[in-house]
């Protein structure tokens, strides 16, 4: 068979059931079916809120960015200040939501520059990365009940240095500097 002969073909979704309640997401186990040889299988998948990260500029074009602990990798770690969008919440109010809350900035023309799924082999949810210009600071920090934040503002020349030297490699992060240095290149 050629690599080229055959695209891959959609899975049918024949049955989902709740596996387990895990308060910031749901895992459902979902019974598919293939569509062209009828194979089927048991697959589990992560169901939550959709995401959004700011990409806080100020006016001298440095980038706000946050370091806090993470529980899954058990590191700190720089990355874009975000979190999940309530539900019916509009992605650019969540954005400033967001960067209000961790940061204390806020900032003026707000734009939607890109999307992506953190993980979709496992994950239903999407990650929208929302340019915020001009911030400054000028709001009390409000943190969840387990966040623990530093705040710094970086040059961008610094920002991508810290991606190429690796000090930055949260995925949904990277992934938003991408989208940020091709809006930026346009």
């Amino acid at each position: 068979m050629s690599l080229d002969s055959q695209q891959p073909a959609h899975w049918d979704v024949l049955e989902e059931h709740l596996h387990a309640d895990c308060v910031v997401y749901q895992i459902v186990r979902r019974r598919y079916r293939h569509s062209r040889d009828g194979r089927e299988g048991d697959f589990f998948v992560m169901q939550g809120h959709d995401w959004v990260q700011a990409l806080p500029l100020t006016a001298d074009q440095e980038l706000v960015m946050v370091r806090q602990y993470r529980f899954g990798s058990q590191k700190l770690l720089w990355e874009l200040p975000g979190g999940c969008l309530d539900p019916q919440e509009p992605i650019i109010e969540g954005a400033l939501r967001e960067l209000s809350e961790e940061t204390g900035f806020t900032g003026n023309n707000a734009q939607e520059i890109g999307m992506c799924y953190p993980n979709p082999a496992l994950q239903s949810n999407r990650s929208y990365f929302v340019l915020v210009h001009d911030c400054i600071q000028t709001e009390a920090l409000n943190w969840d009940e387990h966040e623990e934040l530093e705040v710094k503002c970086f040059p961008l020349d610094t920002v991508f240095s810290m991606v190429d030297s690796g000090e930055i490699c949260h995925a949904i992060t990277l992934n938003a500097l991408f989208a940020l240095k091709r809006f930026l290149e346009k």
